[in-house]
């Protein structure tokens, strides 16, 4: 990882945080046993989630992880959420239940 000394500790803590998040994510999607989600729509979900895992992990500059660390308002998976809400919501609808 690319700064000073005190940066890159700092960096890394961030960086330990968002992969923790992001895994748990992933774990999330692959358990799920969600009946209104479909296969196709779970490997999706599944392999954005890991696309967005590796872009993370290549940011090699501790001011990256410095600028976004505050998790919460950085929200690494609200993208997948949104789409697994919508997902939810097109078979919802296609069951008459929306």
């Amino acid at each position: 990882m690319k700064g000073t000394e005190k940066q890159i500790a700092w960096a890394e803590d961030i960086k330990q945080k968002y992969i923790l998040a992001i895994d748990s994510r992933i774990n999330e999607i692959a358990e799920s046993k969600s009946r209104r989600m479909t296969e196709e729509m779970r490997a999706e979900q599944f392999a954005e989630a890991k696309g967005f895992r590796e872009w993370m992990l290549a940011h090699d500059e501790a001011v990256f992880w410095i600028d976004n660390r505050d998790i919460d308002s950085f929200r690494p998976w609200y993208g997948i959420r949104m789409k697994m809400l919508l997902a939810d919501y097109k078979l919802l609808k296609q069951e008459g239940r929306a």
